[in-house]
């Protein structure tokens, strides 16, 4: 079993995904590798019914602005080996980039209230 932990670092910390394995006999993590150093992944939550997990960009940077946060999809199915995103999509939303999967297996965005699927 794999272990995502989204990296959000104020500045210029470490950013990115972190892959662990998890040992449950052991009750212990190996850290695997990292990835994705330009992502600051606050939130992260997996898809209802996808092997999908869905993820933050949390910047203070603004385009045109508005702030320029996004919502990063991962493939599950793809890791250990792959931590590259799918797609990136402008969130609209300002920090802090709450995310959370809903029961129909969308995708809300808690910063103007705009939801991923109206992108």
């Amino acid at each position: 079993m794999y272990l995502l932990v989204g990296n959000w670092c104020p500045g210029s910390g470490e950013k990115g995904f972190s892959v662990y394995e998890y040992s449950d006999a052991k009750g212990e993590l190996r850290f695997l590798k990292h990835g994705c150093g330009d992502i600051a992944a606050s939130f992260l939550t997996k898809g209802a019914c996808s092997p999908f997990i869905y993820a933050t960009n949390e910047t203070d940077l603004l385009l045109d602005g508005k702030p320029a946060n996004q919502i990063v999809v991962l493939d599950a199915s793809k890791m250990p080996d792959e931590i590259e995103p799918v797609t990136r999509n402008p969130s609209y939303g300002a920090n802090p980039a709450w995310i959370c999967s809903a029961y129909e297996g969308l995708l809300s965005h808690c910063g103007f209230g705009k939801s991923a699927r109206d992108n």
